[in-house]
């Protein structure tokens, strides 16, 4: 825990800093602010408030939706912003956002239909991005990587065949036999070298993703405190005719999942690697 200096400047904490950053020199940490709708900026080496800019949400150099949920700071100080129906490009105050089923169709290479990509992230340099590819049901698990690369002007998707069992962890809740609503595990994304690192929250692993020799390689350590992965101790399948009654029994058996071990995503030490 650590205190900053607001000089004035009221944080946006809502969302437990959801879409923050710190930039990769540690310098400094980059929040979007919902209910000011723009970026803030605080100094990590003197633990202040710096500086505030707003963004636009309509017109040519709107972001296109108020929901950010992902942000990622960049070696040349640009900030990548992703958003339900754009993905954005911070360069200063100056914005550039981007529709996201036209900026895949600008690449070359493998293609994908239903799939909405979630879980993205790009590298520090700002010229490969990567995400998960997820069907559009509810009752699902990611199927393959999207990896773009922006130099090349190409993507690849890279196959996620592990990754088809987790569907046994999902929660999916019914109104009748309508799916209605679903609780899964949290994925992560990062990269390291020229390399990708996939981590799951329900288990102890990492799978490390080659882009150039379309390959992945699964990695599994083992706790001192904790099992590798958790125990299905809940139903996959609640229903009800009864919308109340669903979302109650829906609401009970994600406080039965939450009991168990959760992974988070790995973290480096930048002086040992």
């Amino acid at each position: 825990t650590v205190v900053i200096d607001p000089k004035g400047h009221i944080f946006d904490l809502k969302g437990n800093l959801f879409a923050s950053d710190i930039s990769p020199d540690g310098t400094y940490l980059g929040n979007f602010n919902t209910f000011m709708f723009g970026m803030e900026y605080v100094d990590l080496e003197n633990l202040q408030f710096t500086k505030f800019d707003s963004l636009a949400l309509e017109g040519p150099n709107g972001l296109g939706d108020s929901y950010v949920f992902g942000l990622k700071l960049l070696d040349n100080k640009e900030a990548f912003l992703s958003t339900g129906q754009t993905i954005a490009f911070k360069n200063g105050k100056e914005l550039k956002a981007l529709d996201r089923e036209n900026f895949f169709k600008k690449f070359k290479g493998d293609s994908f239909a239903t799939e909405w990509v979630s879980n993205e992230t790009i590298s520090n340099n700002g010229s490969q991005y990567v995400g998960l590819l997820m069907p559009p049901d509810l009752d699902s698990s990611p199927n393959g990587l999207l990896w773009v690369d922006f130099e090349t002007k190409t993507k690849h998707i890279i196959p996620l065949d592990d990754f088809k069992e987790f569907i046994k962890y999902n929660i999916i809740q019914y109104i009748g036999k309508y799916p209605a609503n679903a609780f899964s595990q949290a994925y992560y994304l990062q990269f390291y070298e020229d390399k990708v690192l996939l981590t799951a929250s329900l288990e102890n692993s990492v799978w490390v993703i080659d882009k150039e020799k379309k390959s992945v390689k699964k990695h599994t350590f083992q706790s001192n405190f904790l099992p590798n992965t958790h125990k299905i101790t809940y139903p996959n399948r609640v229903e009800s005719e009864v919308e109340l009654e669903a979302l109650k029994k829906f609401e009970e058996a994600k406080k039965e999942k939450s009991k168990q071990p959760s992974y988070s995503k790995w973290e480096f030490d930048k002086k040992t690697g």
